[in-house]
């Protein structure tokens, strides 16, 4: 008794060989090894930004029978980002049917 898989195994192998057959009869060529890559590309990107900011305090005294005392602060804020692409390539060769 056969098993599932030989079955599988076997149809496979007639249904490659009826479609060699019938490729054969409409190109009118001669029947051969037919080997079908496809490739598929991922491509990852990561992006990091750092920010940085700073801060200066100026104070200034101005005395006139009163004292006034002005302070100024300056943000200054810097942003840098940076972009990381990663692109994989696989490349899978497979054959559809046997030869002869």
């Amino acid at each position: 008794m056969l098993s599932s898989l030989k079955i599988r195994k076997l149809m496979w192998v007639i249904i490659s060989v009826h479609k060699c057959h019938k490729d054969f009869l409409k190109n009118s060529m001669h029947c051969t090894n037919h080997t079908h890559t496809h490739t598929h590309t991922h491509t990852h990107t990561h992006t990091h930004t750092h920010t940085h900011t700073h801060t200066h305090t100026h104070t200034h005294t101005h005395t006139h029978t009163h004292t006034h005392t002005h302070t100024h602060t300056h943000t200054h804020t810097h942003t840098h980002t940076h972009t990381h692409t990663h692109t994989h390539t696989h490349t899978h060769t497979h054959t559809l049917w046997p030869t002869g």
